[in-house]
């Protein structure tokens, strides 16, 4: 007790050693003291070593099973694995308008389970990602149907996403959620939703509608899609984040929610 109380007196002051030390010290001296884990896991995620507080948590939840402490746990994970992402992975975010190797990654990255479904995989060949960073990513999307490459065998990694681009995406994700029994998605896979652009007949139409009745894609105030506008990393990032929502045992992938 002397050495909790020690270690809050030194937190106060902002000394993160000195109370590193005494918690460190009172967890030695009670084998029991999970509260004391939890204070060091909190102090090491503090300071940016999230594999120490991992293993701080892990040890408190060996001793006290905790709703709260699995959440700390969760959120150090998830940012051990997005520190072990490629850097051009971590820059999505951040970006004013992402590539298709950028949102091939997003995709492989947060629905891995919906990517690595049961349903057989499509043979591709594609001749021009060897040297993309998002290579994996890319040949699994791409394998499972949900973006294809070209009919000259080509991806075209540093080409621009639109949101036609996106929609197409959103559009056959959303059909794997009706394939793995997700009834209540059916009616946004069957929505036929009126834009000011673009009309019942333009290619992105039927994508376009289910994209935004799932509510994975927004419309402007003058009602129009915009389906040739660029797409930034924060719309990709949320649109991808609604279908993760939305997917069953989808396990907590870097930068997602869950």
């Amino acid at each position: 007790m002397l050495y909790r109380e020690l270690a809050d007196v030194e937190r106060r002051t902002n000394n993160l050693d000195g109370a590193l030390e005494h918690l460190r010290q009172a967890a030695a001296l009670d084998s029991g003291d999970s509260g004391s884990l939890v204070q060091i896991g909190d102090i090491l995620e503090r300071r940016g070593d999230p594999e120490g507080a991992e293993q701080a948590y892990v040890a408190a939840l060996r001793i006290d099973p905790s709703p709260d402490v699995e959440s700390k746990l969760a959120t150090v994970r998830e940012r051990i694995a997005l520190a072990r992402l490629p850097e051009e992975y971590r820059a999505i975010g951040d970006a004013t308008q992402i590539t298709r190797a950028d949102l091939a990654a997003l995709i492989g990255v947060r629905l891995t389970s919906t990517v690595h479904s049961d349903r057989p995989e499509q043979a591709v060949v594609i001749t021009d990602i060897r040297t993309s960073w998002a290579a994996p990513w890319i040949m699994s999307v791409a394998r499972a149907g949900i973006m294809e490459p070209f009919a000259n065998h080509t991806f075209q990694p540093r080409a621009p996403v639109r949101r036609s681009d996106l929609a197409h995406a959103i559009s056959r994700l959303l059909s794997r959620l009706v394939e793995a029994g997700r009834s209540d998605v059916t009616a946004w896979t069957s929505a036929r939703l009126k834009f000011s652009d673009p009309g019942p007949g333009h290619l992105a139409y039927v994508s376009a509608s289910q994209a935004v009745a799932s509510g994975a894609m927004t419309i402007g105030a003058d009602n129009g899609f915009q389906p040739s506008r660029p797409v930034s990393g924060a719309e990709a990032i949320a649109a991808v984040g609604r279908i993760e929502a939305l997917t069953p045992g989808q396990p907590m992938r870097p930068g997602g929610e869950r």
